[in-house]
């Protein structure tokens, strides 16, 4: 299980997915983070080759046990302060509440007529924007508190956030929703291979993300190359799945795949 924290610091708003206007796509191609305006900020966030947003019909998810708040369900996204937050827990049947629902997978949703859910791919990308997000609601920010961010890559796996999952749940199933996580949650390439999650952390507190960690590395060689083409989050919730692709080739900055 996953004994190393993870920095994250900011706060995002969750959008539903929208094309992006002619101009708009590569902006983090064409200058630096350092000036991003907010608008491109969010728009990497909440729709950008690295992150995505998925909406699923509650129905049939199974009855509301635990859920969160309102206010909870308004900032799904990591970090409710510029401070952030660090995630220590790990993933067994201790390391925190998690919901089951009678499917299996991720747990009971709370009783809406649907739930976005939010995937974000925590890459370099990612924490710059993140970085700059704080930058700019406080141009005094310290420079230590940004290069925490900026330097808080995993290099032995990779690192995906699911927001917007906020229900709990005590006892001797949560064991059971945990192990069914573990067998239902992998990303797959292009050519049906899989790379299966190595371990995760579950959400620490309102607004925390599920954390989701791949090894980078299968076998001695890379677990995803652009030769991959596209790859795609798979989990579940409930009875039904979650899935995200994300193209290779439009996550690659200065000829490196941004991942």
């Amino acid at each position: 299980m996953l004994r190393k924290p993870v920095n994250l610091a900011g706060i995002f708003l969750l959008a539903a997915t929208a094309p992006l206007g002619a101009g708009e796509k590569s902006f983090w191609l064409a200058k630096p983070s350092s000036e991003w305006n907010e608008k491109e900020v969010e728009k990497l966030l909440k729709n950008s080759p690295w992150s995505k947003s998925v909406t699923l019909s509650s129905t049939g998810f199974g009855s509301r046990r635990g859920g969160a708040s309102d206010g909870e369900r308004d900032n799904p996204f990591p970090g409710g302060t510029s401070e952030g937050g660090s995630p220590e827990r790990g993933g067994g049947a201790d390391g925190g509440q998690i919901g089951a629902g009678r499917g299996g997978g991720l747990g009971d949703l709370t009783a809406m007529p649907s739930v976005t859910f939010g995937i974000l791919w925590y890459s370099r990308p990612v924490r710059e924007a993140q970085a700059r997000s704080i930058q700019i609601k406080n141009p005094n920010a310290a420079k230590e508190q940004l290069d925490r961010i900026l330097n808080s890559q995993d290099s032995s796996h990779f690192v995906i956030f699911l927001m917007g999952w906020n229900l709990r749940m005590e006892g001797t199933r949560a064991a059971e929703a945990l192990q069914k996580l573990r067998e239902e949650t992998y990303l797959l390439k292009r050519n049906r291979e899989r790379v299966p999650i190595h371990d995760y952390v579950l959400p620490t507190g309102p607004g925390q993300p599920l954390v989701l960690r791949f090894a980078r590395e299968a076998a001695g060689r890379p677990a995803l190359t652009l030769e991959d083409k596209e790859v795609e989050l798979v989990t579940k919730v409930g009875g039904n799945a979650i899935r995200a692709r994300f193209k290779l080739a439009d996550m690659v900055i200065k000829g490196q795949l941004e991942l």
